[in-house]
């Protein structure tokens, strides 16, 4: 074994909100009257013991080897495959998340039905989310194989644009690599034996944002994520109303509570928009089940391998309204009578009417769809035509987005020219 360890610090910008799930937490609700028992399902990020947010080192080597590429990853991070083990030449030690929170911002979805454009039952869920921050990950190299070239790594680990968490077709937790930061300790030598042994451990914790030269040497990392390989662009204009939900409620001066929107439609929106349509028009035309797997993904059936899942070719930006908010009443119906429904108390003087106040864009506020290829490979002419086939459907009203569709809100009209990438 080499004498020598070379100790190498990873500063990483996360620059979309991101999460690293933990084990989903299921409320219990009582079972409907056709048996459905889909209770809300609140989502969690994983915490340490103290109740900070945690970022497992497990959760970037996988994106670190599919950037190294195949050969390259074998022989730095090692490889598992049946009788060829490969052991790793790279120890991938503790990520720590600069100023990890304890109280995460939480979104709250629900998923549409298709049929009633409209809430689905039982599908109400939150989740938990971090705000783009700064990320630091050690590794330690001993440079047993010394046909493995340090100045190689550090400039590959430079340009990586790491890709972190869940929902990343929805355009989460993509970040990029602002410096690597390296230093190699001889063992033989005294100075370097005394550092390694006694203060490298509380060091590795402290994640100062400068490191002393020469002792340590730097290269800088690439400029902020860039989005990836745009698809789509086109802009939209609200014809009538928009809102968005999951931004909790407000007040007014009467006290009364008013559901606020969100100030963008979030690319799980959009995606939820366009999968639903892709499924619709596959089924009616007959037309390539196939699509809409190679195009959203598929999930991992239950007793499949791990890996039994397909990630989706596309991934969807989030899009900024840009307009005023305003305020508006409605009042919930009853399905029976026809009329105003009607919340009963024990006493008939308690009875009032179920009005609700929604804030929500009006007519003439913008916003930009856009879509990015996460694949290598090009998106054929056949799924362009799907996509372009739910772009008109938007554009003539079929179909709308956001909240309260069933209500008339959510109609958009494209407004200017459509940007065709690759």
């Amino acid at each position: 074994m080499s004498s020598e360890r070379t100790l190498i610090r990873v500063d990483i910008s996360i620059d979309q909100p991101w999460a690293i799930g933990a084990a989903p937490d299921l409320q219990y609700r009582p079972a409907d009257r056709d048996g459905d028992d889909d209770g809300p399902v609140r989502l969690p990020v994983q915490r340490d013991r103290l109740g900070r947010c945690l970022l497992p080192a497990t959760s970037l080597v996988g994106g670190l080897k599919d950037h190294l590429g195949e050969s390259a990853g074998r022989s730095w991070l090692g490889s598992g495959d049946g009788d060829s083990t490969v052991p790793s030449e790279l120890r991938c030690l503790a990520a720590t998340i600069i100023g990890a929170p304890t109280t995460p911002a939480r979104i709250t979805t629900t998923a549409i039905d298709p049929v009633r454009r409209a809430a689905k039952a039982h599908t109400l869920r939150s989740e938990e989310v971090l705000e783009p921050g700064v990320v630091i990950w050690w590794l330690e190299w001993d440079h047993h194989d010394r046909s493995l070239i340090l100045d190689e790594l550090i400039a590959e680990l430079s340009k990586w644009r790491p890709v972190v968490g869940r929902r990343r077709s929805a355009n989460r937790g993509r970040g990029h690599v602002t410096a690597v930061h390296y230093r190699t300790f001889d063992l033989t030598d005294e100075t370097d034996l005394t550092w390694w042994l006694a203060e490298r451990p509380a060091f590795e914790w402290r994640a100062e944002t400068r490191l002393n030269a020469p002792e340590w040497k730097t290269r800088n990392g690439s400029d902020a994520a860039t989005a990836g390989e745009l698809l789509l662009k086109c802009p939209f204009r609200v014809e009538d109303a928009l809102h968005i939900g999951g931004a909790g409620v407000r007040f007014d001066n009467d006290h009364r509570e008013i559901r606020c929107s969100a100030g963008a439609l979030a690319g799980t929106s959009w995606r939820g928009v366009f999968r639903h349509r892709v499924e619709h028009i596959v089924r009616v035309t007959d037309g390539d089940q196939s699509a809409v797997g190679r195009l959203f993904g598929t999930g991992r059936a239950a007793g499949a391998s791990e890996n039994a899942g397909q990630r989706g070719q596309l991934r969807f930006g989030d899009s900024v309204v840009n307009g005023a908010t305003r305020t508006r009443t409605h009042v919930a119906i009853d399905r029976i009578s026809g009329g105003a429904a009607q919340l009963s108390g024990e006493d008939p003087l308690d009875d009032k009417g179920l009005l609700f106040t929604l804030d929500y864009f009006g007519a003439g506020a913008t916003l930009d769809l856009i879509i990015y290829n996460d694949s290598d490979d090009a998106v054929s002419e056949e799924d362009r035509r799907l996509l372009t086939q739910v772009l008109r459907d938007i554009d003539e009203g079929v179909i709308g987005v956001g909240g309260m569709t069933s209500r008339g809100y959510g109609t958009l009209k494209c407004c200017g020219e459509k940007w065709w990438g690759r």
